[in-house]
């Protein structure tokens, strides 16, 4: 089993069903894989929400997608690549080329 942990950028995609992230998610849960956020990226999906026009909605979604989302060891998702030079990090890009 491999664990995937999103960053914030992705996490919002994943949300918004934008650019392949959620299918992507949902084909690594279908294969038996865990896909998660951390706290943190948490604490910033839900100050996004709250500030957005759509609050109760946005809201609503991140409570959804909380459900769907674990944590353990993992590869992290995202679309920088800052992370990529941490020595024995695994991180990958799902985000569809726009």
């Amino acid at each position: 089993m491999r664990r995937f942990i999103l960053d914030t950028g992705i996490a919002g995609l994943y949300l918004d069903r934008r650019r392949g992230v959620f299918e992507r998610a949902a084909a690594e849960v279908a294969k038996g894989n865990r896909v998660g956020i951390a706290a943190p990226i948490l604490g910033e999906l839900a100050f996004r929400a709250e500030g957005s026009p759509q609050r109760d909605r946005n809201l609503l979604r991140l409570r959804q997608a909380l459900d769907a989302f674990s944590l353990g060891n993992t590869t992290v998702v995202t679309m920088d690549g800052d992370l990529s030079v941490v020595p024995g990090l695994s991180v990958e890009n799902w985000a569809e080329a726009t």
